[in-house]
């Protein structure tokens, strides 16, 4: 079953990490984590395959907590992305969970 996230907010040039629960165990597989413009753009604006750790949520659901970077969301512009944690072993490539996100700037600091 796919996780469906509406309007998850996240900064612009900031380093922090992003939590989806996904409705399965999660350790000891390969996942990715990519955001896109248009849902159907053929080249991410952001993706991660490594650091991406895993947490038990329940005896049947686990969460992935993907970093996100400044230096990766750089080029993005504020606006709403589609996102989608896959995941990729062989045999087993299909979205664990998917959704909208939204990017904001905040103010340059004092």
């Amino acid at each position: 079953m796919v996780v469906k996230f509406t309007g998850i907010e996240f900064w612009l040039n900031s380093d922090f990490s992003l939590r989806i629960v996904c409705t399965e165990a999660l350790t000891g597989k390969t996942v990715k984590f990519v955001i896109r413009k248009e849902l159907e753009d053929a080249t991410a604006v952001y993706s991660v395959t490594s650091g991406i750790t895993f947490a038990t949520v329940t005896t049947t659901d686990d969460s992935a907590d993907i970093p996100i970077t400044a230096s990766g969301t750089t080029a993005m512009e504020e606006g709403e992305y589609y996102a989608a944690v896959w995941r990729t072993d062989t045999n087993q490539q299909r979205p664990l969970a998917a959704g909208t996100i939204i990017a904001m700037r905040a103010a340059a600091p004092p």
